[in-house]
């Protein structure tokens, strides 16, 4: 049984040869702030006898990553306003970008935009979220572009 937080996320019952292993695979629930608490044990019902019966729990703790950990470049438009078309430090193609209501919006079939704001280190991390997509054969998002050529 694989418990988080008190919920129990998988359970079942198998039969496993001295010395073998089983893997457990389950979908977890969206972490909480402060992580989750696993617990997995084995032999729930104390049917197996064994010599060591203490063995039969591990726990571990895990603490949920918090997003983001680098300051935000652009909030889209929380100091500039809701409503305005995209540009600098973005470049690129950018005429047929625009901010509406705080995201980003496309309003012609090609254009691409590309942050010109400076150079990121090795560690690098992104938020986006594509609430409606067109009738496009593809929809790209660019990440870790070098330049602007």
């Amino acid at each position: 049984m694989v418990v988080a937080n008190g919920i129990a996320v998988a359970q079942g019952d198998t039969a496993v040869g001295a010395r073998d292993s089983v893997r457990v695979q389950c979908a977890m629930p969206a972490a909480p702030v402060i992580g989750y608490g696993l617990r997995i044990v084995v032999d729930t019902t104390g049917v197996v006898a064994e010599t060591n019966e203490t063995n039969n729990v591990a726990m571990q703790v895990w603490g949920a990553s918090t997003f983001p950990t680098t300051a935000v470049l652009d909030s889209l438009g929380a100091v500039t306003g809701p409503n305005r078309p995209l540009g600098a430090p973005w470049t690129g193609n950018v005429s047929g970008l625009q901010v509406v209501n705080h995201a980003l919006s496309q309003s012609t079939s090609s254009s691409y935009a590309i942050w010109n704001g400076g150079v990121f280190g090795a560690d690098q991390e992104a938020w986006y979220q594509f609430q409606a997509v067109g009738s496009a054969p593809e929809h790209d998002l660019l990440l870790k572009v070098q330049g602007t050529s």
